[in-house]
């Protein structure tokens, strides 16, 4: 299908997210530019201002139907989703003072919770599906991760949170081989019975908190000289500072409402996520892991489909024009 379709799909299907949610927004704005996606959002009392935002897309690019419902699933997830169930304030204040991990592992909870809100309200009859589909794409060209590696447990918490959703996810579960089972289990299943964002946060802290001691350990039994019969000698300190990799998300947006956004460490103290685990190797980092959000596997689904440059060029309509904004009194 043409990339016009395309956008006037996804517009129709926002336009009538809008209408079954009844007053919930005041507006909601469809925009394609640049190479990026996300949402941003802003509530406004009991009503919500929100754009979602996907990169450029040409209206005479050819685009495939697994393309095309992934990236109305991607719209449904973040502007039915996260704009109707996400609060950002305690996720923002999370990873303010604890780091640019712990607002990862905040995000991989609350994905498949928003999703599953996003279900259950009946707004969207066929969410379940777009969902599963997008996920399913997403292990499909990327692969999963290993269940030891704690830099992808955010990853693993999304995907393990969709799959206790009941979605079928072409994947086999690892949460019982990696050595923080218990505390993942624990995470996953409070997150799932959370009402809100604040519960979510605070499962997320929770396991942080297991993950940093395990990682610290770790660290330390690398830490021991191997071989000489001393085992109460130490090796020398070694520095272990280095430049912020900032957020795995990687969001230019800049906005406000946009969960993964890099808002940088006011604090001036640095990332504290980043202090641990990082001498045993890979695995025992907790920086550098695979995004959770699906932003960037949309970016990669249409970074070759932008729109042409003549495309830009104003020309009169002679079909039905593009309808992108709605705005509800």
């Amino acid at each position: 299908m043409k990339g016009i379709d395309v956008k006037r799909g996804v517009a129709a299907t926002m336009e009538r997210i809008v209408a079954n949610t009844g007053s919930a927004f005041r507006s909601l704005e469809v925009k394609w530019f640049g190479n990026t996606a996300g949402i941003n959002f802003e509530r406004h009392g009991a009503q919500i201002d929100a754009t979602v935002v996907f990169p450029s897309l040409g209206e005479l690019a050819e685009v495939d139907r697994g393309t095309f419902n992934n990236l109305i699933g991607f719209a449904l997830h973040e502007g039915l989703g996260h704009a109707l169930y996400t609060n950002n304030e305690p996720w923002d204040d999370a990873r303010t003072t604890q780091g640019q991990y712990v607002g990862q592992l905040i995000n991989g909870l609350e994905d498949p919770r928003i999703e599953q809100r996003a279900i259950d309200s009946g707004f969207a009859p066929n969410s379940k599906f777009l969902f599963e589909n997008l996920i399913n794409a997403v292990l499909a060209r990327d692969g999963y991760v290993e269940p030891d590696d704690l830099k992808n447990i955010p990853f693993l918490l999304a995907v393990e949170g969709q799959r206790l959703n009941g979605y079928h996810v072409n994947a086999p579960s690892i949460t019982d081989q990696s050595p923080l089972a218990v505390h993942l289990h624990e995470a996953l299943e409070s997150a799932k019975r959370s009402i809100n964002t604040e519960g979510v946060v605070l499962a997320a802290v929770k396991l942080y908190e297991q993950i940093k001691k395990y990682a610290d350990e770790q660290q330390g039994s690398e830490s021991k000289p191997e071989g000489d019969g001393k085992g109460d000698q130490k090796k020398p300190p070694t520095d272990d500072s280095g430049a912020s990799q900032g957020d795995s998300q990687g969001n230019p947006l800049g906005q406000q409402g946009k969960q993964d956004s890099d808002q940088g460490d006011p604090s001036g103290q640095g990332d504290p996520s980043e202090k641990s685990g990082d001498k045993g190797g890979s695995k025992g980092k907790l920086d550098g892991g695979r995004k959770v959000d699906p932003a960037s596997f949309i970016e990669s689904e249409v970074k070759d489909k932008a729109m042409a440059s003549k495309e830009n060029t104003p020309r009169p309509y002679t079909n039905k024009p593009v309808i992108e904004t709605f705005t509800w009194e």
